[in-house]
């Protein structure tokens, strides 16, 4: 038995498993149903505060329930990858297929898993480790995005769908390109302040309680902790990344209206 590499990487199989397609459906749908309880478990549960200290920082503190939305940051890009690897049709080849959704799936988590450190871990100037990697994950998501890879072969019902695409991106990109143009208007009436700023911590009460044995009731204690404060501005991050989907959208959408037209063409030819 042997191996044709190149149909494999462009894709000429006709037919996809049944079984796959059930497999990733059922990934995307634990990952997704997972990532919305983790979303909710960080963001209700009572805090569990820790301290946390680096050399030549003082001791500060973080809610280590907010390590759910970084788990939540991996599984939400994990369960869009199952749901289109369920539903994509045969032919793509490789890379569109596999490659490239898996890799702009990794970008997406580096964005939510940099914002997440940045806002919730990092404190001063680390902040910038989180922003950083949450700048590299945007660019890499437009880079495979616009990178689509060799050409595949249409049929005639790829018109409808790609037709149907690029109006959704289209759209998707109108509301992306509203959300760049305030984000930048809100930016200039902070002054395009970016940062850092003095103010590396801020105190937060939390609220613990527990069960007295001797009384039988609920005993509430109030705590103040000392927490990260974000010293660098949100705003101009909100801005680059509203833009960046804003640009992925249009060209997508473009994109999508070219496939149409070529798959109508395709129609056409077969019919006469």
């Amino acid at each position: 038995m042997t191996m044709d590499i190149h149909n494999q990487w462009h894709g000429s199989s006709d037919r996809r498993s049944v079984v796959g397609r059930v497999m990733w459906g059922l990934l995307a749908i634990a990952a997704g149903v997972a990532g919305v309880i983790l979303l909710g478990l960080g963001t209700f549960a009572p805090p569990e505060m820790e301290s946390v200290q680096i050399d030549g920082w003082e001791t500060y503190h973080v809610d280590m329930m907010r390590i759910a939305y970084l788990v939540a940051s991996g599984l939400f890009p994990l369960a869009g990858l199952g749901v289109w690897k369920a539903s994509h049709r045969s032919g793509l080849g490789f890379w569109r297929s596999t490659a490239r959704p898996a890799l702009m799936a990794a970008s997406t988590a580096l964005i939510g898993s940099g914002l997440t450190s940045s806002v919730y871990f990092f404190a001063g100037k680390m902040q910038l480790l989180g922003l950083s990697a949450a700048t590299a994950g945007a660019v890499g998501l437009l880079f495979f995005w616009i990178l689509r890879g060799p050409s595949f072969t249409l049929t005639p019902g790829d018109g409808y769908w790609n037709k149907a695409f690029a109006t959704v991106f289209a759209l998707a990109g109108a509301c992306a390109s509203v959300g760049s143009v305030g984000s930048f208007k809100h930016w200039s009436r902070e002054g395009y302040v970016v940062g850092p700023s003095d103010e590396l911590f801020r105190t937060v009460r939390v609220h613990h309680e527990r069960w007295d044995s001797e009384s039988e009731f609920m005993r509430s204690k109030v705590k103040s902790y000392q927490v990260p404060n974000p010293v660098y501005n949100p705003t101009p991050m909100g801005a680059v990344l509203m833009t960046l989907l804003a640009v992925g959208c249009f060209s997508e959408a473009r994109y999508r209206v070219g496939l149409a037209k070529r798959a109508q063409k395709v129609a056409f030819d077969k019919l006469f």
